[in-house]
């Protein structure tokens, strides 16, 4: 199941997406899951945090955005590491978007790239053959 992408910029993406998990979650969980469907491969972090508002939800991969409500005010940051993923793995074809079901209801993170298809994989092969 392999997708193509920068190895170091997608470990950025996901290294980013864990430390907000662990930064926001003062106690609780953080779970990390893989997926796989025809196409794409998916990523979901999952954490038990403060979780996310409605309004914030819309705003997450901004520029300079940060989440401000009295929880999170201990928490600092630059507001860049989630508008980088998002250029990030838009560049790769990808999706990234966030999930809540409210503030103090933790928040789930997907990162979604797709996959190489069998004929680009069986004709790269076959190049690196020759």
């Amino acid at each position: 199941m392999d997708v193509r992408a920068d190895r170091e910029q997608i470990r950025e993406v996901l290294n980013n997406l864990v430390e907000n998990a662990i930064k926001f979650t003062s106690r609780g969980s953080i779970s990390i899951s893989i997926g796989y469907d025809d196409d794409f491969a998916k990523v979901c972090i999952a954490d038990t945090g403060f979780g996310i508002s409605e309004n914030g939800q819309k705003h997450l991969f901004e520029k300079f955005y940060q989440v401000d409500n009295t929880a999170t005010r201990e928490v600092s940051g630059t507001g860049l590491g989630l508008y980088i993923a998002r250029q990030i793995v838009d560049a790769h074809k990808g999706k990234v978007w966030a999930e809540s079901d409210g503030e103090g209801l933790g928040s789930r993170f997907f990162v979604k790239l797709p996959k190489i298809q069998p004929a680009i994989t069986q004709s790269a092969t076959e190049q690196l053959a020759k």
